[in-house]
């Protein structure tokens, strides 16, 4: 049996199970023709943007011993189907995910900023990109170790969340190095924000990071033009000092 189309027009509106009945043939055991009443159960998969990707159905002859059946079948196909989704989207966030810090790993960061670069382009949109490291990060694994080094990063990454908007991406590039993409944002805008997240992160932990940011340019072809110039901010906040911000329009 093949649902109509309006029934999957239905579920890329309410990705719900569903359960319809049609009639339709069938051959007995003899390979006669008969009509009977089928009835399908539906059931929308999603993928990690939350649009409907794929469809699990069950469809069987609706007979007095069969829908007897139906309660149980339902449950057991939606809790399997529950716990299939769930693995489903612990194994997307670890393929995009950095394990220690929780935030967008390099390769995922790069995917999503490009993909934001050519949007500003398209809509002549402002864009900037901040890059950041811990001040004298090396002392403290060498000094207190590395789980005092792991917390450090555990610290920057929860003072960024709580900083950033949630329309800003937010990536461990490697090592103590994280870097935050803003759309829509200007240079005044984006210093705001670091000066939030510079402030936060001290009086919360009492560690000082140095902040380099990039505002996008009519010359950009790609994320790594803004990540470089970024770069380069960030190391000349270091040389005039550290725990501050140094910024280029």
């Amino acid at each position: 049996m093949q649902p109509n189309h309006r029934l999957f027009h239905s579920l890329r509106r309410d990705p719900a199970p569903l359960r319809y009945e049609e009639e339709g043939e069938s051959l007995d055991p003899h390979g006669n023709q008969r009509q009977g009443l089928w009835q399908t159960l539906l059931i929308p998969l999603t993928g990690s943007s939350g649009q409907v990707t794929h469809l699990f159905g069950i469809s069987k002859e609706a007979t007095p011993a069969s829908l007897k059946e139906d309660e149980t079948l339902e449950r057991r196909v939606l809790e399997r189907t529950a716990e299939l989704m769930a693995a489903n989207q612990k194994l997307t966030h670890l393929a995009t995910h950095d394990h220690l810090t929780d935030t967008f790993n390099r390769r995922h960061f790069m995917e999503l900023a490009e993909t934001e670069l050519r949007r500003a382009y398209r809509y002549n949109l402002s864009l900037c990109l901040m890059m950041l490291d811990i001040d004298n990060f090396k002392g403290i694994n060498d000094e207190q170790g590395h789980p005092a080094g792991d917390k450090a990063l555990s610290d920057v990454s929860r003072s960024i969340r709580s900083s950033v908007r949630e329309s800003d991406l937010v990536g461990r590039y490697g090592g103590d190095e994280f870097l935050i993409l803003m759309p829509e944002t200007q240079a005044d805008g984006a210093r705001e924000i670091a000066e939030r997240l510079r402030s936060t992160l001290l009086q919360t932990s009492g560690l000082t990071i140095s902040i380099g940011i990039a505002s996008l340019r009519p010359g950009d072809q790609f994320v790594d033009d803004l990540i470089r110039r970024a770069d380069q901010l960030m190391f000349q906040a270091k040389r005039n000092g550290r725990n501050r911000i140094e910024i280029m329009a």
